[in-house]
């Protein structure tokens, strides 16, 4: 009686030890398996570029007056400024918009070189006038009549433009969205050669975004969102693993 009771726990003893081998050989196969699957995956790069109009300026005019008596100069600096004021606020600019830098002066007679006889104004007065404006095809059009100033008398000795782009992080999630699909796409082309299928992102990268000038052609652009120019291209570059299944 004693020896069938130990004969059925004997049994069971017997019975682990021979399928436990294969039950871990199971578990352990199907760790390997999902781990080769999650090995499988491919890296591609989505790529988008798009040709925008910048949504902000900021003009800046430069003028210069000289003579011999600064209080004259002063003078005629104020009568210049409030003449291109009054030019661009006809022009339709707001007057909040426009402001005026501090005059700088140079005194030819107290510089170190040149010859001191052929100084016929001693002093230069420069003045700057400031547009930031968000109205940037006014600012387009109103430089290319600059010459109607010139029919009043008021010469200006310089123009800079600094075009940017405030609406970016608003483009910003579209650009990303395109730029993945493209990487998708590119994705797909290499499973379709490898017998397999695109699954699931594994990793992400946003990478580099860029804001070039619109004639770039390479990743190496050093134009530093091209403030010069009106047209920007703006280009993402997104870094994507996906994975590959049967």
């Amino acid at each position: 009686m004693i020896q069938q009771r130990l004969t059925f726990p004997a049994l069971f003893l017997g019975l682990s030890i021979a399928v436990g081998p294969a039950l871990a050989g199971f578990f352990i196969y199907s760790g390997i398996r999902d781990f080769k699957l999650a090995d499988r995956y491919v890296t591609v790069k989505g790529l988008v570029e798009k040709i925008v109009k910048a949504d902000f300026v900021s003009w800046g005019l430069q003028t210069r007056n000289a003579g011999n008596d600064l209080a004259v100069l002063y003078q005629q600096l104020t009568s210049t400024q409030d003449a291109v004021k009054k030019f661009l606020l006809q022009a339709g600019f707001k007057e909040e918009e426009i402001s005026f830098a501090s005059p700088t002066v140079s005194d030819l007679l107290a510089q170190e070189w040149g010859d001191k006889k052929e100084i016929e104004n001693r002093y230069i007065l420069s003045s700057s006038i400031n547009i930031k404006t968000k109205n940037v095809d006014g600012v387009e059009k109103t430089a290319q009549s600059m010459g109607k100033l010139l029919q009043e008398g008021i010469a200006i000795s310089g123009m800079t433009f600094s075009y940017q782009m405030t609406n970016f992080n608003e483009m910003r999630p579209a650009l990303i969205a395109e730029a993945t699909k493209n990487a998708r796409l590119m994705a797909e082309q290499f499973a379709q050669n490898s017998e397999s299928h695109v699954g699931s992102i594994r990793k992400a990268s946003q990478g580099v975004i860029q804001i070039l000038s619109p004639d770039s052609t390479t990743e190496n652009d050093w134009s530093n969102g091209a403030p010069d120019s009106i047209m920007k291209k703006v280009r993402v570059v997104s870094t994507i693993d996906f994975f590959l299944v049967d």
